[in-house]
């Protein structure tokens, strides 16, 4: 699992976070954060929530952009 970091503008020292929110785990997938939303929705993303609050965990990224991963040209 790849940690994933962010500056805390309050200290400005990197922190570790296991559980993103979509906006950060549409920044670690490199899309928007609707098409994460839109992922979650479909089901091809799970989430948890926290009250209100809907987080992903990284392994799970990790582990969809591992399914996700095609090879053009394997017999």
């Amino acid at each position: 699992m790849r940690p994933f970091l962010f500056l805390d503008m309050k200290n400005d020292k990197p922190q570790l976070q296991r559980l993103v929110d979509v906006n950060r785990a549409g920044e670690y997938l490199g899309v928007a954060a609707w098409t994460v939303r839109e992922m979650c929705w479909r089901g091809d993303l799970p989430f948890c929530r926290v009250g209100r609050l809907v987080r992903l965990d990284l392994r799970d990224l990790d582990a969809w952009i591992d399914s996700a991963k095609t090879q053009v040209g394997t017999p």
